[in-house]
């Protein structure tokens, strides 16, 4: 199968021996009838007469791969078996094989079996790009999104998403929708971020199911909508994406887009927080202290709000002094009730200013310069270990 994609011969072919092969061959326009159309081409004007100008070479040889080498090399990828993998794809990627030099730019750009290189990354990227492949137009974009080896740009970034999400690649048309999202390299438009989501949402992404949620609730583009938020948010966490399923678990402890329900809300920031989401190990916490959706247990809640607390979670920081103040949990220690509400303030909770004050006027001076140590220690020891 042949087609044109712009200026470009895409052909898709496989051969008696049911050996697969895709690429494209690129065109050249001739001097003399290039001239002619140069008007139309800076009206920005299709321009028949210059299409019929393309010259494309007669012959053409098109490598094949052994399909037998490209899948060893494949299951060695996804077996993490990467020096078998490298044999495989080297040969076929220098023979022109796009999917073959796509994860060599893979294994470069992430150093699996091989030193990390992003500049040799970039090469087999852009090889396999320039043969429109889709995937290496994504990595190729996110290269420059995430400042990989290239000066970072958003614009070049957009660019190489859109030759990708044009291919219904699901990671670009996420991210290229992120970027209008956010107006970040192109102009921030919620309608086409909201259309590429959708697209990409439909082939079961992540990303764009929980970004989905998000536009929703906010009304980003769209009337807000609660119902669908809680679908698209869902989705996401039965992919089981943490900070997803922490919103699962808000909405039905808030009944927001549903009736509320505790369990279900409990069982929302369980699944995120045994993935080390901070929020949801806060909202946990919570549910014990309380009791809801789950039996009350001030040692569980002691438990999750500990853990927050150690990622940097100012609220579970506050919820951590308290415990500590009162004896819920823990044996009553001012001292570390002072030291957590006073880290608590640091990170911009108004609460704990006032408890750490109020803990403060009960403490003797050694007692206070102590706690205020230990803050300070804490807080050089990124909260670990406290």
């Amino acid at each position: 199968m042949v087609r044109r994609a712009r200026s470009a011969l895409n052909y898709e072919c496989v051969t008696d021996s049911k050996k697969a092969s895709s690429g494209s061959i690129p065109s050249t326009i001739e001097a003399e009838k290039l001239a002619v159309s140069l008007l139309f081409l800076d009206l920005g004007i299709t321009d028949s007469i210059t299409e019929k100008a393309r010259f494309y070479p007669q012959n053409n040889i098109i490598p094949v791969p052994t399909t037998a080498t490209y899948e060893k090399g494949l299951v060695a990828f996804k077996r993490q078996k990467y020096k078998t993998a490298l044999g495989q794809f080297t040969p076929l990627a220098q023979n022109g094989i796009a999917s073959a030099q796509n994860y060599l730019g893979i294994m470069y750009s992430r150093g699996n079996g091989v030193p990390k290189d992003y500049a040799k990354a970039l090469k087999w990227y852009r090889l396999a790009a320039a043969q429109n492949h889709p995937g290496a137009q994504f990595n190729l974009g996110s290269m420059y999104h995430f400042e990989r080896g290239v000066s970072q740009s958003f614009k070049k970034a957009a660019k190489w998403y859109r030759l990708s999400a044009a291919q219904e690649f699901a990671a670009a048309q996420h991210y290229l929708a992120h970027l209008y999202h956010q107006g970040t390299g192109v102009r921030r438009n919620y309608a086409k971020a909201l259309k590429l989501y959708r697209l990409s949402a439909d082939q079961n992404y992540t990303l764009a199911q929980y970004n989905l949620g998000i536009m929703y609730e906010y009304g980003q583009g769209t009337y807000r909508n609660n119902v669908k938020a809680l679908a698209y948010y869902s989705l996401a966490a039965k992919n089981g994406f943490a900070a997803a399923q922490n919103e699962v678990g808000l909405m039905h402890l808030l009944g927001v887009g549903t009736a509320q329900n505790f369990e279900k809300s409990a069982l929302g920031f369980r699944l995120a927080a045994a993935q080390g989401h901070a929020m949801a190990q806060s909202n946990l916490g919570y549910m014990y202290y309380f009791g809801y959706g789950v039996q009350q247990s001030y040692k569980q809640a002691f438990k999750w709000y500990s853990a927050s607390a150690e990622s940097g979670n100012a609220i579970a920081q506050y919820h951590l002094a308290s415990m500590y103040k009162n004896g819920q949990g823990s044996k009553v220690n001012r001292t570390y009730a002072h030291m957590w509400a006073n880290l608590a303030a640091y990170n911009g909770n108004s609460n704990a200013r006032v408890l750490r004050d109020y803990i403060a006027k009960r403490l003797v001076r050694t007692e206070l310069k102590n706690a205020r140590n230990l803050a300070l220690s804490c807080f050089k020891k990124n909260y670990k270990r406290c």
